[in-house]
Order: C-alpha cells, then sequence, then structure tokens
C-alpha cells in the first residue's frame, strides 16, 4: 500500500465519519488546521507562517490525489484539486491579510514624525509621550 493509497483511505475514514461534503470538509479543516498553527506559533508573522503551512499542507494533499488517480488509472481532476486548494486556504487567506492589516500601523509614528517642541519622549512597557 503507497502513500496515496493510505492518504486516500483516510480521506474516505474522515469523510464517513462527519456529516459533510468534500467541498465543505476543506473549508472546516483548512480552517481549523490554520487556527491550530496560529495558536502554536509565536510571533509577528505566525498568522502568515499559518497561512502558508495550510497551503503547503494543501498542496501535499491534491499531490497526494493526484498520484492517486495516476495510480488507479482514473483522469486527472484539475478542476477538484484547484476546488480543494481554494477551498481550503479561502478563509485561512482572509483571517491572515484581516490580522496583518490589523497589526501593521496605520501610517508613520509620531516618534518618525518627530515629535511637537517640549514634548519629550519616555518609554517604559509602553511608549507614550509626555
Amino acid at each position: 500500500m503507497t502513500l496515496a493509497d493510505l492518504f486516500y483511505s483516510l480521506k474516505h475514514v474522515v469523510l464517513g465519519l462527519v456529516p459533510l461534503g468534500a467541498d465543505a470538509m476543506h473549508v472546516h479543516l483548512g480552517l481549523l488546521l490554520f487556527l491550530l498553527l496560529a495558536a502554536l506559533v509565536r510571533g509577528e508573522r505566525r498568522f502568515t507562517l499559518a497561512f502558508l503551512a495550510v497551503l503547503a499542507i494543501c498542496c501535499v494533499g491534491e499531490l497526494l490525489d493526484i498520484a492517486y488517480d495516476l495510480q488507479a488509472g482514473n483522469p486527472l481532476r484539475w478542476r477538484n484539486g484547484i476546488k480543494g486548494i481554494v477551498g481550503t486556504t479561502l478563509w485561512p487567506g482572509v483571517w491572515a491579510i484581516f490580522w496583518s492589516r490589523l497589526r501593521a500601523p496605520a501610517g508613520p509614528s509620531a516618534r518618525s514624525r518627530g515629535a511637537a517642541p517640549g514634548v519629550t519622549w519616555r518609554t517604559d512597557e509602553t511608549t507614550r509621550l509626555t
């Protein structure tokens, strides 16, 4: 039994246990994996890294699907592969963009623009004007 056979069998077991179609399963598993990875990774770029990991895992899964189809003599199902990648990465991509925009500064900071005369900087846990 090859890795593609094992992957295909695992997919069918999961689809049999959960009352969702394959497309809905892609969406839910992609978002679940993204949230788990974002919770495990620390740092500024955790949502970007989580998204890239979901994309990589999804592409590996689609490559295993292609390997299974070739091994079984089935025609390649390109539309299903593309639909699976888009369905799996859509919401993680939206969340990654949302969180990166939320954390990005809106414009130049007061420090880079220069402080007004008579205003000094004091730094403790947070930087603020005094």
